[in-house]
């Protein structure tokens, strides 16, 4: 699975630009602000709101569909990445786990930034104890 994902890595960096950061808590909530959207963070916004992005520049040939495979490709491994951060390791159902709290709880928005030179599509997990249903699936 893992060796799966190496292809999609090398080939998001040259066609799209992905804002990575930590996932420690932080209070942006993607409200407007006056040069757009504000989207400080990716990871867990609070133990209910996991969050990951890529942005799309304006002039970029990948389509809506592409790009969505991408933000929920790049969202299994930022959780499948939190829970081994921690020194554990994934447990035999982690998987299908992620599958499901994606399937169930996600919702990709597409924003398009102020001045219209990329497009921002977010993907954002709202699920009550979401983080420690996560946090749980590592051993």
């Amino acid at each position: 699975m893992l060796f799966s994902l190496i292809p999609f890595i090398f080939s998001c960096g040259q066609s799209t630009q992905i804002k990575n950061s930590d996932t420690s808590n932080n209070t942006s909530n993607g409200n407007k602000s006056e040069n757009g959207f504000s989207f400080e963070q990716e990871g867990f916004i609070t133990k209910d709101h996991f969050r990951v992005l890529v942005i799309r520049p304006f002039d970029s040939t990948i389509t809506d569909s592409e790009i969505e495979k991408q933000v929920r490709n790049k969202c299994i491994v930022s959780l499948k990445r939190h829970i081994t951060s921690g020194g554990k390791t994934l447990s035999s159902n982690a998987d299908a786990e992620i599958l499901n709290l994606i399937n169930d709880y996600s919702k990709i928005t597409p924003h398009e930034d102020a001045g219209g030179a990329r497009t921002i599509f977010v993907l954002d997990i709202r699920k009550t104890g979401c983080r420690q249903q996560v946090d749980n699936l590592g051993k």
